[in-house]
């Protein structure tokens, strides 16, 4: 029976890593193509992250405007 436990935790220990390392890659993906494009915009229009952050904002506050109409 301890044996059984034992093995049902390493096959639940290694499930739960593999996810965990799956949702890091996907994170560590999306973060550097944030990165990438905010240094695009930066480089090719002087739109800086801040700016940026402002444009969407104002973006989704018109958008939440319209839906709760």
């Amino acid at each position: 029976m301890e044996l059984l436990i034992l093995i049902a935790a390493i096959v639940i220990t290694i499930a739960v890593f593999t996810v965990l390392v799956r949702v890091m890659r996907v994170t560590v993906r999306a973060a550097l193509a944030i990165a990438i494009l905010l240094l695009l915009f930066q480089l090719a229009f002087g739109i800086g992250p801040g700016e940026l952050w402002s444009y969407l904002s104002r973006f989704w506050n018109y958008l939440w405007g319209l839906l709760t109409r």
